[in-house]
């Protein structure tokens, strides 16, 4: 462990999976009250939850990434081989089943509802795209033949690229210019690669499906980056600034919605990065009930599982059960099967697969 490195308490630890939890159970709530029918938000001008939510995971991630690859320097883990080695495994031990599942939910789809199947990305090319993370690629947008989106009904899939290339490049950044580490030959072989993979999170800070969440991840290494250099903040009006911010938060996704086209608004990335961060001071001597923080640790653990297969999930049983079953019943249950489904998705392959793999590395 890196001996500079502030320690997450138990508090600030539980707090973080809290904010997890909301923000991924947020994107299946508003993926499925529009998917359901249940409620129209956009006709009331009410800002779509699911958009804030991913900027919320795109900010924890940045800011969980930086923690745990600086606490691992001077261990074992804390090379930059097994870093990248660490990376794609937590990425691809869910990706490709993820793909699988997806191609046999929407295969059995096409067989008894093809009237109700409206993804036209359920073919062997869309498939190799996603598995290398080009769906959306910027480079290939004009050409049609190379311009694939996400693999079939598996809709949330374009925001894999963009959380996958920045893993790529804040493992160059820091190994290479933040730890100042000797530059061997094989970086120098490597660097056409290396400068491939900065193209799409340039292109997502303004442009792009998810213009903005490079900057909101960005925002959430320097939240880190903050919270580790400040350490402590003891100050009666904390719970106030926290309040406000909030607040604040909540007052700009509204006007952002009803004045601007992006979902991904810079200005709200930096109050929610305030808000991980005050939380963060607040929270550090709080001790969660022991249910609660177990109920949020056992949720955040399989977030990553829910995220990816949610989707597909979604559409399948609109297909097969919305015209037999009342649609709040049927939203309700299909959050709750999500949740089964992704809890055991990952004990298999978040869990267990990616494990075994890791042991390999060892």
């Amino acid at each position: 462990m890196h001996p500079s490195v502030n320690i997450l308490s138990n508090g600030a630890s539980d707090y973080l999976n809290l904010v997890r939890v909301i923000a991924v159970e947020t994107v299946l709530i508003g993926h499925f009250l529009r998917m359901f029918q249940v409620y129209e938000l956009s006709v009331y001008n009410i800002p779509q939850p699911q958009s804030l939510a991913v900027t919320v995971l795109f900010v924890l991630s940045g800011f969980l990434i930086s923690y745990t690859t600086v606490i691992k320097q001077g261990t074992s883990k804390g090379g930059v081989g097994y870093y990248f080695a660490d990376r794609s495994v937590r990425i691809y031990s869910v990706l490709i089943p993820s793909l699988l599942f997806t191609c046999i939910m929407d295969s059995i789809l096409l067989a008894y509802h093809a009237e109700v199947y409206k993804y036209k990305g359920l073919n062997g090319t869309t498939f190799v795209a996603n598995l290398f993370m080009l769906q959306n690629f910027p480079l290939f947008r004009t050409i049609e033949i190379f311009r694939k989106g996400s693999f079939g009904s598996n809709a949330v899939l374009w925001t894999m690229p963009i959380e996958w290339f920045l893993y790529i490049v804040f493992g160059v950044i820091f190994f290479k210019l933040y730890k100042r580490k000797r530059v061997s030959s094989i970086y120098g072989i490597l660097l056409p690669f290396m400068l491939f993979c900065f193209i799409v999170p340039v292109y997502n800070l303004l442009g792009g499906t998810g213009n903005g969440l490079t900057f909101a991840w960005i925002l959430g290494c320097g939240t880190f980056f903050a919270w580790n250099r400040i350490r402590e903040w003891h100050t009666k009006t904390l719970p106030l600034l926290y309040i406000v911010i909030i607040i604040l938060a909540a007052g700009r996704s509204i006007m952002v919605h009803r004045n601007f086209a992006t979902a991904y608004d810079p200005l709200f990335s930096v109050f929610v990065a305030l808000i991980i961060l005050l939380g963060l001071f607040l929270m550090k001597n709080v001790k969660m009930p022991y249910f609660l923080a177990k109920i949020l640790h056992i949720i955040s653990g399989y977030s990553y599982s829910l995220f990816i297969t949610h989707y597909t999930i979604a559409v399948f049983l609109l297909a097969f059960f919305f015209r037999k079953m009342n649609k709040i019943l049927l939203f309700w249950l299909a959050i709750i099967f999500c949740n089964l489904f992704a809890y055991l998705f990952s004990l298999l392959f978040e869990k267990y697969l990616r494990k075994k793999i890791m042991a390999l590395f060892k």
